[in-house]
């Protein structure tokens, strides 16, 4: 074989070669906004590695059942009623907390950024139960002001 014909080969397999897998974006299962719970450290940690980087996002937990639940949301979210759609699917562009320590506690939080202003689906099991399903993948993107970390999530599209 000719050193031509051996360029020509190497040249046409490069040519019809899958291109490389991306990389899988990690997944994080649950995000409890109203209570502090073993999950959340391990989900700032991820949120905080993956910088620039990709993530999919299961589901938000918005539970406001018990007296914890609203000492954290009184203080965490900007309004202060079970009403507001903070605690519903109307979350994109707002400031939610991811409490990792302490109750409350509002140091870390993460804001979904979407053109799309539409609600997510929300889903409930009875009286301040509330689950809202995200199931997308975002890209992460950290900062830091004022003693909070707020980590923006952009739907890859």
């Amino acid at each position: 074989m000719t050193a031509a014909r051996s360029i020509l080969l190497l040249a046409a397999l490069i040519l019809i070669a899958p291109p490389a897998l991306a990389e899988d974006a990690p997944k994080i299962g649950e995000i409890f906004i109203t209570m502090a719970e073993p999950e959340n450290p391990a989900a700032a940690a991820l949120l905080s590695e993956r910088d620039g980087k990709t993530v999919t996002l299961g589901t938000i937990n918005a539970d406001i059942a018990t007296d914890e639940h609203y000492r954290i949301a009184e203080t965490c979210f900007p309004t202060k009623s079970a009403e507001d759609p903070a605690f519903g699917g109307d979350i994109k562009g707002k400031a939610l907390p991811l409490p990792i320590e302490g109750k409350p506690d509002c140091s870390v939080m993460f804001r979904i950024e979407a053109a799309d202003d539409s609600p997510y689906e929300t889903t409930g099991g009875g009286t301040g139960i509330v689950r809202i399903p995200v199931d997308e993948t975002f890209t992460v993107t950290k900062q830091m002001k004022d003693g909070v970390t707020t980590f923006v999530l952009t739907p890859v599209e």
